[in-house]
């Protein structure tokens, strides 16, 4: 959906100021104080810019938080059911979240995971999340693999898992 990657704050922010202007107008009409009118507005102006920025923008504590997760996943080479990868395909499945999985076609890490000589392997993710929801994850290590080169990568699901390794 295209509205997704529309970043909606500056729309918010001028509606925010438009009603706040309205606000404004009204109080003092029916306070009787039309010549304060510049200085209610220019202060409720700044209180509405701080708490704006407090809240909705990446300057206060709840977008954009950074964090890391570790979880034990489960490896194996799937079978090859897309022809236009030239890599193995990786298939990474989290034990205690049946029905979560990330993918990766690569070569490099194939060869790293099939050294380790067990299924079982620790995995260190990367978070980013916005009021404590996660929006976004990538794998940062992989059995103490930190840098692989893959042709591709995705996370997904399968079935109708019950909960989410991101809740």
């Amino acid at each position: 959906m295209i509205l997704a990657y529309v970043d909606v704050r500056p729309i918010l922010f001028i509606l925010g100021v438009l009603v706040l202007l309205l606000g404004v107008y009204i109080f003092c009409r029916i306070k009787k104080k039309k010549g304060k009118f510049r200085k209610i507005f220019v202060l409720s102006f700044c209180v509405y810019v701080g708490l704006f920025a407090f809240f909705v923008t990446e300057a206060g504590p709840f977008i954009g938080q950074r964090d890391t997760r570790e979880f034990i996943m489960t490896w194996k080479l799937a079978e090859n059911e897309n022809a236009n990868y030239d890599q193995p395909h990786v298939v990474l499945q989290y034990k205690d979240f049946p029905g979560h999985r990330i993918g990766h076609y690569s070569q490099e890490l194939f060869d790293h995971l099939e050294s380790q000589g067990t299924d079982e392997i620790k995995v260190i993710f990367s978070t980013v999340s916005d009021y404590g929801n996660v929006r976004g994850y990538s794998a940062e290590s992989i059995a103490g693999l930190r840098e692989w080169s893959r042709e591709w990568s995705y996370g997904g699901t399968a079935g109708s898992p019950t909960s989410s390794p991101w809740d």
